[in-house]
């Protein structure tokens, strides 16, 4: 199946585990963002995949581009252009720290697309399927109608559309997100969202999260799966995990207890577990159990992507042994 995802592309930094940022004298660079961190690990699962982005005429783009053709992921569609790659730090935590993560992205390359950069007619030709996040819509007012144009544009086309609310509060408002959120939904048909943004975003009054997707799948009948996970968090290292899939009835997975050493693109690597399986025709049971398991893989890798077998995959989610492969 053929994926497109449009997103921004940036360079993280990350202090050394053993040591505290604020001593670090080097810091591990990884690349990464929402919708391309969906597409690693798509690629993994054997889809075809194309990132639609732009990014800076730099040594630091030509990583970027190097390491998506290695794990799979096309960029063909990929804008090269004067400006600056976007980056952040994430400073990781430990069992008593939580990670922090600081925003240098303003002005970046992405962050000035507009629809005139990129041939949609081009980009979605013989695609099945378009993702988006909520962190591109967030950027800023170019970002998010470049954001609406391209879900208008292939739903025009009939491809089906995948949003990801993924609201981030240091990019924009609950007001902000929930606006837009509610401009979007009549025109995707997966939805990744959870309790928090149906009670803040949404404002629909509920602690039920069955209610919650009922609610909406009476108002926005074209969402064919609603989708989220729950999230315990013990302690930063230890957290627990659940996966909710919604079609007209709920099923949650079994909660699964996860030592995390790189929680940092989780929901990205849960969203690409849902979406191999709606693109494969699975019943929404082994689709959530697949997805967790994959989520699982993720938090157990150091970097904001995951690419993973199948194979790997399936090994977990049917409680595969830890005992050395030989």
């Amino acid at each position: 199946m053929k994926v497109i995802a449009l997103g921004e592309v940036m360079m993280r930094l990350s202090n050394p585990l053993d040591t505290e940022m604020n001593r670090a004298n080097n810091l591990s660079i990884y690349f990464g963002g929402g919708e391309y961190n969906t597409l690693v690990n798509l690629a993994g699962l054997g889809h075809d995949t194309e990132i639609v982005t732009s990014l800076p005429d730099n040594k630091l783009a030509t990583r970027i581009l190097t390491e998506a053709k290695a794990y799979g992921v096309g960029t063909k569609y990929t804008n090269i252009t004067e400006g600056r790659l976007g980056t952040y730090y994430a400073i990781l935590g430990d069992d008593v720290t939580p990670t922090e993560v600081i925003y240098d992205r303003a002005n970046s390359c992405f962050a000035h697309s507009t629809i005139a950069d990129y041939n949609f007619d081009s980009i979605f030709e013989g695609a099945d399927l378009f993702h988006v996040s909520g962190i591109t819509a967030a950027l800023n007012k170019v970002t998010r109608e470049l954001t609406l144009a391209a879900i208008k544009h292939a739903r025009n086309m009939g491809i089906a559309v995948s949003y990801d609310s993924n609201y981030r509060a240091k990019l924009w408002s609950q007001a902000e997100a929930g606006a837009f959120l509610q401009e979007v939904l009549p025109l995707i048909d997966y939805a990744f969202l959870g309790i928090l943004d149906i009670k803040y975003l949404l404002n629909i009054d509920t602690n039920l999260l069955q209610n919650g997707y009922a609610i909406l799948k009476s108002k926005y009948p074209n969402i064919k799966y609603f989708a989220s996970t729950n999230r315990n968090v013990i302690s930063p290292s230890i957290h627990q995990l659940k996966v909710n899939i919604y079609d007209r009835s709920l099923y949650t997975t079994n909660e699964m207890t996860l030592n995390v050493k790189d929680r940092i693109g989780g929901g990205d690597v849960f969203t690409s577990g849902v979406l191999d399986g709606i693109l494969l025709g699975k019943d929404k049971e082994d689709i959530a159990n697949f997805a967790l398991a994959d989520a699982a893989i993720k938090h157990q890798r150091y970097g904001d992507n995951c690419f993973v077998t199948r194979k790997e995959i399936g090994a977990v989610a049917n409680g595969a042994s830890l005992a050395i492969s030989r």
